[in-house]
C-alpha cells in the first residue's frame, strides 16, 4: 500500500464538496491483480486495510 490520495482529497479535506463527492463517493483501493486473486477478493469487492494505528475499509478498482 502507497498511500496514493486522490488529488482533490489530499488529508479528507473538501470531502464536503457536493461536486466533488458526487465524482468520488467513496474510498477506492488499487491493488495489484495477483496480490487480490492470492486474497480471494477482485474489482467492486469491498476490503479492509488495517494498520497499527487505524482501520479503514474501501472498494476495490
Amino acid at each position: 500500500m502507497t498511500g496514493v490520495k486522490l488529488e482533490m482529497y489530499t488529508h479528507s479535506m473538501m470531502r464536503n464538496i457536493p461536486g466533488l463527492y458526487e465524482q468520488f463517493p467513496e474510498n477506492l483501493l488499487e491493488i495489484n491483480p495477483e496480490t487480490a486473486a492470492g486474497l480471494g477478493i477482485g474489482d467492486g469487492d469491498v476490503a479492509g486495510i488495517e494498520s497499527p494505528r487505524a482501520g479503514s475499509s474501501a472498494r476495490l478498482m
